[in-house]
């Protein structure tokens, strides 16, 4: 263990390109940090936009943001009834 690697003893050479390698790795994680981070964040500025639209301006977002399903046909309404009754039962048993 004591052989010479260039200048330096060959543990200090391993511990060297040990030290390499985890600098190298924590460059590439902390890219991909960034990269997630900075989406979070647009993600997040963007639905604080959408919602402040709803909550504090008068408009089109404000009138349509009861509309996220759309209206129910007949046949659709009697079934989304037909299911809550049938799930209403199963939670009284």
């Amino acid at each position: 263990m004591e052989e010479i690697y260039g200048k330096l003893p060959l543990n200090s050479a391993i511990e060297v390109e040990k030290e390499n390698r985890m600098m190298s790795m924590k460059s590439d994680r902390s890219i991909g940090i960034w990269m997630i981070t900075s989406i979070a964040v647009v993600f997040g500025l963007l639905t604080i936009k959408s919602g402040g639209s709803v909550l504090f301006i008068d408009g089109t977002f404000r009138e349509e943001a009861g509309n996220y399903v759309g209206k129910l046909s007949p046949e659709k309404l009697h079934l989304l009834r037909k299911a809550l009754k049938i799930a209403l039962q199963l939670h009284e048993e």
